[in-house]
């Protein structure tokens, strides 16, 4: 055993030793020595500690290691001194939970070293462990010291590094070299360049840049040289010197012109590159024995590795054959080192294939550049069978940026070792710079020594550990986003990292900040801020340590690049638009930023352009040598070279160093906007000199810090506030989040968030124009848009471009909220068109609607809409109207759970629904649409209002629509009682409002009640209607707020709402819609299948005489289908077709049914839906005659929205005066009933008709309402018994126009005084020729079934305001047919302080029982439903009996019974703000309470008074920074109070910080 505690000196004798395993010689044992002394150095608590022993089983070609620990004692046993080393390490790394790296060393002392029982064996299935590439030594090495090489080493050898580019000092060869050519030394500096610039001079590039190089500068990197092999033969690391491949001064000519010398061009387009000497000339082997006998002289004679590389990035082989030259260059190494092995670049094509032909694979390795890509090896067959290093190049340019492709590094190795022919034989890290991402370099090498590809997890948690020392959940799953992101595999291999745009020469084009930049990213940006916000979170723990601090600031600095990126294209956009305010908000924006780089990065040592400099700066034996350094360290890392204007290498080695962002790169960008700056405001400036100032700066003298400065947290804390500000913090509440977008926006943007985008904004022949659309919208982000003349596929793709447009091209990224049609289905082509909503309210089956609601909220979430225009919950008590068809009916509790249920659905799918039209729109003067509404403040709030309460306080929705009529004379658009005082302040509504389309203007244009040019906007805003739509009012705002006629407040309440419902809605948050798999939710087989059962369950049974209904097909020879709705489709308003072909008509979906059976079909049309034409009663007398049954479909036609169709009788603004049947289909009826064949008669139909005349004629009579597309396959099943209807009705049909209103909900003084009802034959009173009655009531609805109602019973009959009325009553099938019963549960207050309806529905349940099933129905209302609105206006439920009537519609009330309120209870109004009520309660210990008052934009409030309820007098007032301070006893209420404000009450239970928002008081 040898165990080696001391330093032992070593001379340069060590260079005679060669690493046997590597060199192919007899196997000898190794010297530990070396690695005992690293450990001395780096890893102070295991010196003395460490006993190496050679391995005792051979490893083969490869390294292997043994380690155990016990009892304080390390025992590794090694196959080399490379194994020893690396062995070190793991135990560092994996028991000791530490590390060393180029950024950051995490170790410390322990008390005892821990315990490796039993041993560990870790083998290395690659011979070559390979490191290095030529750039690394200027782009990182090009000023090392003793000091620096020193730790680079020991890195190298305790990464397990045993082969490493080493071409230091090949200067001097060259010197001595050219001197026997017979070169001056003037000569000899134009060609060997500077010391930042030797790499590209030894990979044949250039030649001379940055030199001369003085003779004694090579002097010394020859000493620096000869002490780097020697530690490296300790450690175990065989070099790769640089051999003579025939490059050769161009100044060569000249002095040998009949020398075969062949001209290689130039590089990068700019450099002439040295020529190449062929080696069948006698020159070249006199050169080659000179180079050589220097090289052995200089360094020895061990060489066993020589680089080199011919056509490296370009040359010429003209005139060259380049199979006998690669093969007379090998020679001429071989004879001077026999056994030596030539390393070939794998890169940009090089080696070529005929270049590997002439050499001997036995004495050749290429290394694999490219290994990530896996194309080159692969194309290749493993570089045509020569033996191959498996490597990647990282870090380009030495690039301050994060990056690295560790899932293909840690695998790519091994996929390729199983898949090589025995040609692979080594792994290899060649970074172009090695100081920046870490972790790449660790996994690169340590995969090395796994048998297979490692788990990638795994290794991040065995990373974190050794890394930081500790494990930290927050880290850990930060660096798992990195690993999916900025360090995962990348679609386009080999780019590298993604450069920061504050790096780049300005322009309005920039992709890539370097010629050769990545110009796109490949990972997604957001994760890298995610993963910042959780390391972030680990600072407690892990806050002085050096590695955290690093990887912190390194993750803060690429967050911030990325952050610039985006700013940059969205200042270019604002300036290409002509947008002078934005680009001035974005471009100072954009320069703040990069100054907070430069303090970010001024907080960490490896990020200061100082420490770069000041190496340079001692870089040398002479002053002038120094400068020279000093002047090769900023050029590189600036313009680069050479000093022309036209380079294209400028900025390929850009770094994010505090000093080169504030003093180089700040002063491009500032000039670059102010000349941008200065053409938009049509002056002229010079166009700036770029080149002019980077050379100014790079010939500069300043010298920069060499310590950080700064506190590093609280840097990151402005990156994340910067890059994600509040706003962008998904972990904020949304009224906290547009508080503060609030605060960072211009009146000009406030006011365009209040604005719609329409279709004629963008549209060009069916597609988005972005310039179009900037131009119409001033390149700032807009509330709304819509697109409803577009296919849905136009509309998805037109919504993605805006969406993206808003995101990325305007200054805040704000989105946009898509509108969509959504009454009975998406309004674009191909969605499912469901029943009307009349039908959905007759189904009386709210889990229907909610079901219906879902599937449109996917058809919208597929084509990217946000926000839909539904439900509709106007109360229809005006049947003339044209609307009535939108409505669920006349009953609010009706309209209350249907629209519940559409909302709540609609809200789960994470969809803005917009409850409309705030507030009584749906009974207009005369059926008139707009028309004035009449009625009082009761009226208003016990009807109107009544569905509006429920689901706001139910469903919190996050937008309502105001309508367009006036009611009590009070046009409601303008109304700020209404819409603020009412809908807002007691209604407590916080979303915002969307104005019914053109609504505002219609304030001047209609109503009259304001003037033109603005006032109409100014009355709008104030009232409280938040976003303008249809018309452009709004246009006017910001002028009116600047010249002093609109305050800003009201603006900044709007831009508030609406901004809280784009953040509730998810709408920032959310993903864009899907373009490849979005058909698949379009009109999905189950959609179908639920409006089928909509449209059967919403059919309504009138009359059915001798059961002439069902229809039997077996009983019938033929059936007449006549009547004008007959083969049309009618799917209602606000759909997107009213083409027969996009639904089944009834004929279709009568034969279809009727298909096979042998029953034939007669149709015919008889009349149109409209006109006085009668020509067609003819056929369809003909078709009855021929028939043994007629059915006929008569009714309405439809408006459908923004589309051409047949003249309408139903629909927005086709309104009637009559509710006779229109046109001649009631004369069509009588005609056919004269031909004495059974008669069924099909209303088809949007809102009730007169049908007395109808019902006297027909045997039955069915009403269908616009049904959807499945209206004719629906109504087939129910003429032909396959369905059993079911529907009720959701309105009552009048007698005639002249019995209107007939609701059933009337009170009880308004169907007569007299009792005397009546009739044609027989004159009365109330009315004289007839009764008041409907002739169908609320709730009607006959079935192919009876039912029987029994057992009703109230569970309580005393009870209080607060308790719950619980009733049950049993129903049973009675009929033979399986059918659907809706159970009705009306009350009726029989004495009241005010007058009350006779009766109003209060619940209501839809059952289905089989034939004989009996079930008990059970109802709960809670008692508060039963209030009413007091003689004062207040909400009351008053004591007293309540008559419970159970029944099968609001006039069939089948049983009865009272329950008893006690007590007289009001019902308070939500509140407005988040005070709370309750008495104060016994005063506690006093302690103190401070904080900072704001209102809700977060602006700080000075005067608040704030006081304890106990003591009011003891007040203290908000200072002007909002800021109090108040001693206080627990158990006791703190108060805020300021006039024109809400007074908050706060409940103390202790002391300490207390901050508060007060809201302002609304009406």
């Amino acid at each position: 055993m040898l165990r080696l505690t001391s330093f032992c000196r070593t001379g340069l004798l060590v260079l005679s030793l060669s690493i046997p395993i590597l060199a192919g010689a007899a196997p000898e044992q190794p010297d530990f020595s070396g690695v005992a002394r690293l450990v001395e150095r780096r890893i102070p608590f295991l010196a003395g500690k460490v006993d190496f022993r050679p391995a005792s089983d051979a490893a083969g070609s490869c390294d292997a290691f043994t380690l155990s620990a016990r009892q304080g004692r390390l025992t590794i046993e090694a196959s080399s001194s490379s194994a020893a080393a690396t062995a070190v390490n793991y135990y560092l790394n994996h028991y000791c939970g530490m590390s060393l790296s180029h950024n950051g060393d995490n170790l410390h002392d322990l008390p005892s070293l821990p315990e490796v029982v039993p041993s560990v064996t870790v083998r290395s299935p690659f011979r070559y462990r390979y490191a290095l590439n030529y750039c690394t030594y200027n782009y990182t090495y090009s000023f090392y010291d003793w000091n620096d090489w020193e730790r680079e080493l020991d890195w190298m050898a305790l990464n397990g590094v045993n082969l490493m580019l080493a071409p230091l000092g090949t200067e001097l060869v060259w010197a001595r070299t050219l001197e026997d050519a017979g070169f001056t030394e003037e000569e000899i500096g134009d060609f060997i360049p500077g010391p930042a610039f030797t790499a590209w001079w030894l990979m044949g590039n250039l030649e001379g840049w940055g030199g001369p190089m003085s003779r004694g500068m090579m002097e010394s990197r020859a000493r620096m040289q000869r002490r780097i092999l020697a530690r490296m033969a300790e450690l175990g690391i065989e070099p790769v010197l640089q051999g003579f491949w025939g490059m050769v001064p161009n100044k060569l000519r000249e002095k040998y012109p009949d020398a075969r010398i062949v001209d290689q061009g130039l590089w990068g387009r700019i450099f002439p590159r040295p020529a190449i000497l062929l080696p069948e000339d006698p020159l070249f082997d006199r050169m080659a024995d000179r180079y050589y006998s220097v090289l052995r002289e200089l360094y020895g004679d061990s060489v066993n590795y020589l680089g080199g590389d011919l056509f490296h990035e370009g040359g010429d082989t003209t005139g060259m054959h380049v199979t006998r030259t690669a093969s007379l260059i090998q020679a001429s190494m071989q004879r001077h080192f026999p056994g030596s092995k030539w390393m070939l670049q794998g890169w940009s094509g090089n080696p070529k294939k005929e270049l590997l032909a002439g050499l001997d694979p036995a004495l050749t390795v290429v290394i694999d550049l490219f290994g990530e890509s896996g194309s080159t090896w692969r194309n290749t067959g493993e570089f045509y069978g020569t033996p191959w290093i498996w490597a990647t190049v990282n870090h380009f340019g030495g690039k301050t940026d994060m990056g690295g492709q560790l899932p293909v590094i840690l695998a790519g190795p091994h996929e390729a070792r199983s898949e090589s022919k025995d040609l692979l034989c080594g792994v290899g890290i060649l970074p172009e710079g090695i100081a920046a991402n870490p972790i790449v370099y660790d996994w690169a090498l340590k995969t090395a020594w796994e048998p297979g590809a490692p788990d990638p997890d795994d290794y991040l948690r065995r990373y974190i550990a050794y890394r930081y020392g500790t494990w930290n959940d927050h880290v850990h799953e930060a660096w798992r986003l990195l690993l999916g992101s900025v360090y995962g595999e990348f679609a386009i291999k080999g780019e590298g990292t993604f450069e920061s745009i504050f790096c780049a020469r300005p322009g309005l084009d920039v992709t890539s900040v370097s010629t050769w930049g990545p110009k796109r990213f490949q990972y997604d940006p957001a994760k890298l801020v995610d993963a910042l916000v959780l390391f972030r979170k680990a600072a407690e723990q892990y806050g002085n340590s050096p590695t955290y601090r690093y990887d912190l600031a390194d993750l803060a600095r690429q967050v911030l690049a990325n952050h610039a990126r985006d700013i940059y294209q969205r200042t270019v956009k604002a300036y290409r638009r002509g947008d002078r305010e934005g680009f001035g908000l974005l471009a100072a924006d954009f320069l703040a930023l990069l100054g907070l780089q430069d303090r970010l990065t001024g907080t960490q040592p490896d990020f200061l352009l100082g420490r770069w400099l000041d190496k340079a700066l001692h870089y040398g034996n002479n002053e002038q040598e120094r400068r020279q350094s000093l002047k090769n360290a900023k050029t590189q890392i600036t313009y680069w070279g050479p000093a022309d204007p036209n380079t294209r290498v400028h900025d390929y080695a850009n770094k994010e160093w505090s000093g080169l962002l504030a003093d180089y790169y700040l002063p491009r960008w500032k000039a670059f906007f102010e000349y941008l700056s200065a053409d938009m405001e049509g002056r002229k400036i010079p166009e700036p000199d770029y080149f002019g100032m980077e050379k100014a700066w790079a010939d500069s003298g300043k010298e920069y810090p060499t310590e950080p400065r700064g506190e590093l947290l609280a840097k990151v804390d402005s990156v994340l506030l910067a890059v994600r500000p509040p706003y962008k913090d998904r972990n904020l509440t949304p009224r906290e989040r547009a508080n503060d977008l609030l605060g960072r926006m211009t009146l000009r943007e406030k006011i365009a968030q209040m604005r719609h985008i329409h279709f004629k904004h963008f549209d060009d022949e069916g597609e988005v124009d972005l310039e179009k659309l900037a131009s119409s919208t001033g390149g700032v982000g807009w509330g709304c848009v819509e697109a409803f003349p577009y296919s849905s596929e136009q509309y998805m793709k037109a919504m993605r471009q805006i969406q993206a447009y808003m995101r990325s091209d305007t200054r805040l990224g704000i989105p946009v909220i898509p509108v969509m049609e959504g009454l009975h289905g998406v309004v674009q082509d191909g969605s499912t068109i469901f029943p009307q909503a009349i039908a959905q309210g007759a189904t009386f089956n709210p889990q229907l609607v909610g079901g219906m609601a879902g599937h449109i909220a996917d058809e919208m979430e597929a084509i990217g809409a946000k926000q839909v225009l539904a439900p509709v919950l106007d109360i229809a008590r005006e049947l003339r109207w044209g609307r009535v068809e939108e409505t669920f009916g006349e009953d609010p509790h009706l309209i209350s759970r249907m629209g519940a249920a559409y909302m709540q659905a609609m809200h789960a799918k994470g969809m803005i629904t917009t409850p409309k039209h705030f507030v009584a729109h749906g009974t207009p003067t005369a059926g008139l649409n707009l028309a004035s509404v009449k009625g009082g403040k009761r009226e208003l709030m016990s009807l109107y209002v009544k569905p509006f309460r429920e689901l706001i306080a139910a469903t919190k929705p996050l937008s309502a629509m105001n309508c367009y009529s006036s009611y009590d004379d009070e046009a409601v658009t303008g109304s700020k009682s209404l819409m603020t005082g009412l809908l807002r302040d007691s209604l407590g509504f916080r979303g915002y409002v969307y104005s019914d389309w053109g609504s505002v203007r219609m304030l001047s244009h209609f109503h009259r009640v304001a003037a033109p040019g603005g006032a109409a906007a100014r009355m709008a805003i104030e009232a409280g209607i938040d976003l303008e739509a249809g018309s452009e009012e709004y246009r006017h705002a910001e002028r009116m707020v600047r010249e002093g006629f609109l305050d800003e407040k009201h603006i900044d309440r709007a831009v508030g709402n609406i901004l809280f419902a784009k953040f509730a809605s998810g709408l920032f948050d959310g993903e864009p819609a899907d373009t490849l798999g979005w058909r698949r939710k379009i009109h999905a087989p189950e959609a179908v299948r639920l409006a089928r059962q909509i449209a059967d369950e919403s059919a309504v049974l009138l009359e059915n005489r001798n059961g002439v209904l069902p229809l039997s097909p077996g009983k019938l020879r033929s059936v007449a289908v006549i009547g004008p709705n007959a083969d049309r489709v009618q799917f209602g308003d606000y759909s997107w077709s009213a083409e027969k072909d996009k639904g089944v008509t009834p004929l279709r979906g009568i034969r279809e049914y009727l298909a096979g059976s042998g029953v034939r079909v007669n149709y015919a049309e008889g009349c149109d839906p409209y006109s006085q034409d009668k020509s067609g009663f003819g056929e369809a007398l003909k078709a009855a005659r021929r028939s043994d049954v007629v059915v006929a479909f008569v009714g309405s036609q439809s408006a459908v929205l923004a589309r051409a169709s047949e003249p309408a009788t139903s629909g927005e603004g086709y309104d009637l005066t009559s509710l006779r049947l229109p046109g001649v289909q009631e004369e069509l009826v009588e005609e056919l009933a004269r031909t004495g064949k059974p008669m069924i008669v099909v209303l088809v139909t949007g809102k009730p008709f007169e049908l007395a005349r109808i019902r006297e004629l027909a045997d039955a009579v069915l009403v269908q309402w616009y049904a959807g597309e499945e209206a004719g396959a629906s109504v087939a099943g129910i003429l032909f018994g396959k369905t059993n209807p079911s529907g009720r009705l959701p309105v009552s049909f009048p007698q005639s126009a002249g019995h209107l209103p007939c609701y059933y909900n009337h009170l009880p003084t308004d169907k007569g005084y007299y009792n005397k009802k009546g009739s044609p034959d027989s004159p009365g009173r109330d009315y004289v020729f007839s009764d008041p009655e409907p002739l169908y009531p609320f709730g009607y609805g006959s079935s192919y079934t009876r039912f029987e109602y029994s057992g009703m019973e109230a569970v309580s009959r005393e009870l209080t305001a607060t308790d719950t009325l619980r009733v049950n009553v049993r129903v049973k099938n009675t009929g033979s047919r399986t059918g659907r019963e809706v159970v009705q549960l009306y009350v009726r207050d029989p004495i009241s302080s005010v007058v009350t309806p006779v009766r109003q529905l209060q619940a209501f349940d839809k059952v289905e029982l089989a034939p004989g099933e009996e079930r008990q129905v059970r109802f709960s209302i809670p008692v508060q439903q039963l209030a009413l609105y007091d003689a004062g206006m207040r909400r009351v439920v008053e004591p007293g009996d309540f008559e419970l009537q159970i029944g099968a519609s609001s006039r069939d009330i089948r049983l009865r019974d009272t329950v008893t309120v006690a007590g007289r209870t009001d019902i308070p109004a939500p509140k407005a703000t988040g005070a709370e009520a309750g008495a104060v309660r016994e005063p506690g210990a006093e302690v103190e309470i401070s904080g900072t008052v704001r209102n809700v934009q977060a602006a700080v409030m000075p005067n608040v008074r704030v006081c304890a309820a106990s003591a009011p007098a003891r007040a203290v007032v908000t200072d002007r920074h909002g800021r109090y301070a108040l001693r206080i006893r627990t158990n006791d209420r703190a108060v805020f109070e300021l006039e024109g404000y809400e007074r908050r009450e706060i409940d103390v239970t202790e002391g300490g910080s207390l901050d508060i928002e007060l809201e302002p008081i609304m009406n």
